[in-house]
């Protein structure tokens, strides 16, 4: 199991490391719709397969389930935006309702209800031809530790036998073996969904009849986070509105967020209501401010009823937003100089539109790729332990760009003498170093702490993937984990998480969504040894008056791999495996750093196997390697003539 989710994890990265190459090429709206869409359900993908070692663990009571803050919102609307081209690709309708009085902030296993929200929807989607899917959650129970919320799906597609509804859960059940053959599938989801709402003490069920659709309904119980994140409602100016959708879950979830802004709503169902309504208003001196209407009322077209709604002088004040499909975004606004929002519509991406002055048009509201990102740590000491000298360059460009004051070393001894000389607020430790490793370092930190009352959070950066890694950086006494190669993203989100929990002052950063690296596995790139675009975003952390950060990583890169090379050699010739991983360890990493992704693919799927104890065709692989290498660093030198 282990080799195959590492076979299917590599192809996967390399999807979202090319869509995430493509984010920063300014694409356009609808590009960036699609883009956003497809990074989503190759995250949820990845996150299933690397899952897949998780699976039996399931039945045999193994599995544990993580406990991180998490917001619910966002979670559910994720999972829904996923599905909404799959959807409306099928003239299907998707509707959303987490009512604002919900608990959102909470702590438990995020990956695992969205897994089980993606298998439940995705069905509803397989299943349904004509209508609508929606998704609903209440709140069972709630008190200001935990809260018993129920999660709804319903559909209007095929439905179920009440004869085949009671082994729906079991494993590989289908309700016949023409769904299969028809629909595809292992029927493998609903079984595992099933285990997993007990595993977070609640249940799951369904309501359902041949041609009427279906209605799966789980529980789950999680805890609150103590500290909340404050509601950022200030600033929506009160003002009467005006909705029409068809769907019933859409209306009563628009409604429910204008009335938490103190927005009050009249609610319509066709767009001959829209003008009555707006003429009516208008005639009694009581016009509306807003009004928010889809694209897809049964009786008018959006445009048309657009041009209807301009027509009239009596709305020339009027906020209009229309909802409709991210493909018809530009050509609406274009024709009617219109706000839009695109389907299915977040709660974030509808505020902005409120906040915003009339008239004034966001850049693509459809997805989340705008949205105000977290705020990073500025002025505050960090520091960072890492050996290999190329990740530790970007690493410090990157902590640099965030206003951090950083501090290095290449060990576990010299980072203790860093931790004994100097207060931090965070530390991020590499795992595998020499001379004294991050776990040993941490510990050796944590038994220093003990009886002082103060506690350094420490963030471990590893290239490794296995599980039982993880585990071994939480038991020596981390806080956290990131993969390398790291993104600035990742970083931005420790240092946020970590830095705002000791009180550390908080700024933006110009890097905010800048994610330098592609741990990815690309087969059009096979014949190019080097991802020039890579290397381009690299340059974004250069700053003023300091070394050209390009130059200097790809030299530091070209003096450190021979070494590297050198140990893979000696390695494979004796069979040494723990000398093959290290050092392929080591230049993975610091090889996607320059964009020789080749080479770091080749180097992980050389690490895993070493993992085994059992490379038989190591000397070979080895040598693939050092071909990668040569070609890597002719592009390089050919890039960079000053370094040879």
């Amino acid at each position: 199991l282990a080799n195959m989710s590492h076979e299917l994890r590599t192809p996967v990265n390399g999807v979202l490391g090319m869509l995430e190459l493509v984010r920063h090429t300014e694409p356009g709206p609808r590009q960036q719709h699609y883009l956003e869409t497809a990074r989503r359900s190759a995250e949820t993908l990845l996150a299933i397969i690397n899952g897949i070692l998780d699976i039996s663990k399931i039945e045999s009571g193994k599995i544990e389930l993580e406990q991180s803050p998490f917001d619910l919102r966002d979670l559910v609307e994720d999972v829904i935006e996923t599905f909404g081209d799959a959807a409306y690709g099928k003239g299907l309708d998707l509707a959303c309702f987490v009512p604002a009085s919900l608990p959102t902030a909470l702590i438990g296993d995020a990956a695992r209800l969205r897994q089980i929200l993606t298998n439940l929807i995705g069905n509803a989607v397989k299943f349904t031809e004509n209508g609508q899917i929606g998704i609903r959650v209440e709140a069972v129970e709630a008190d200001a530790a935990s809260a018993m919320l129920a999660f709804e799906v319903s559909d209007t597609g095929i439905g179920i036998p009440a004869d085949k509804q009671r082994h729906i859960f079991d494993a590989f059940a289908q309700a016949d073996s023409s769904t299969t053959r028809r629909y595809g599938g292992t029927g493998l989801g609903l079984s595992i969904a099933k285990q997993l709402c007990e595993m977070m003490g609640g249940a799951i069920g369904l309501t359902s009849e041949p041609g009427k659709g279906a209605t799966f309904r789980f529980t789950a119980r999680f805890a609150q986070q103590r500290e909340r994140a404050q509601s950022a409602d200030i600033g929506i100016a009160p003002r009467r509105a005006l909705v029409a959708m068809t769907h019933t879950l859409n209306r009563q979830s628009l409604n429910d967020h204008l009335s938490h802004w103190g927005i009050p709503a009249r609610v319509v169902e066709n767009g001959a209501a829209v003008l009555a309504e707006l003429r009516g208003a208008a005639i009694r001196g009581l016009p509306f401010q807003l009004a928010i209407v889809d694209s897809s009322l049964p009786d008018a077209s959006g445009g048309d009823l657009v041009r209807s709604i301009k027509a009239d002088p009596a709305n020339a004040d009027l906020h209009l937003i229309i909802l409709g499909l991210p493909d018809r975004q530009s050509e609406m606004i274009r024709d009617n100089a219109v706000g839009y929002l695109a389907k299915p519509v977040r709660q974030s991406a509808l505020r902005a539109h409120l906040l915003a002055p009339s008239g004034q048009r966001l850049p693509s509201a459809s997805s989340g790729l705008f949205m105000p990102p977290p705020e990073a740590a500025a002025g505050a000491r960090v520091l960072l332990v890492e050996d290999n000298p190329v990740n530790l360059e970007v690493g410090v460009g990157i902590l640099e760009g965030f206003g951090c004051k950083v501090d290095t070393a290449t060990n576990g001894v010299e980072a203790l003498g860093r931790y004994a000389n100097g207060k931090y607020g965070l530390i991020f430790m590499d795992c595998q170093m020499p001379e004294m490793d991050g776990f040993k370092a941490t510990a050796e930190i944590r038994k220093q702490e003990a009886g002082s009352g103060r506690r350094t959070p420490i963030v471990a950066l590893t290239a490794s993937a296995i599980e039982g890694d993880r585990e071994q950086c939480l038991a020596s006494g981390m806080d956290d984990y990131v993969p390398k190669p790291f993104t600035a993203e990742q970083m931005r989100t420790a240092l946020t998480s970590w830095l705002e929990r000791a009180g550390a002052s908080n700024t933006q950063s110009k890097y905010e969504h800048l994610s330098l690296v592609s741990q990815v596995d690309a087969p059009a790139l096979r014949n190019q040894p080097i991802d020039e675009a890579v290397l381009d975003r690299l340059s974004q952390l250069q700053r003023e008056g300091r070394p050209d950060i390009v130059n200097r990583v790809i030299t530091l890169f070209i003096e450190d791999a021979p070494g590297l090379l050198k140990e893979l050699e000696e390695g494979a010739a004796r069979g040494d495996m723990a000398r093959l991983r290290h050092a392929c360890h080591a230049l993975k990493a610091s090889s996607a750093n320059v964009g020789a992704l080749p080479l770091s693919t080749d180097c992980e799927e050389l690490e895993a196997l070493a993992r085994t104890g059992i490379v038989p065709d190591a000397v070979m692989r080895v040598a693939t390697i050092i071909e990668d290498y040569q070609q890597a660093h002719m592009a390089l030198t050919a890039r960079l003539p000053a370094v040879a």
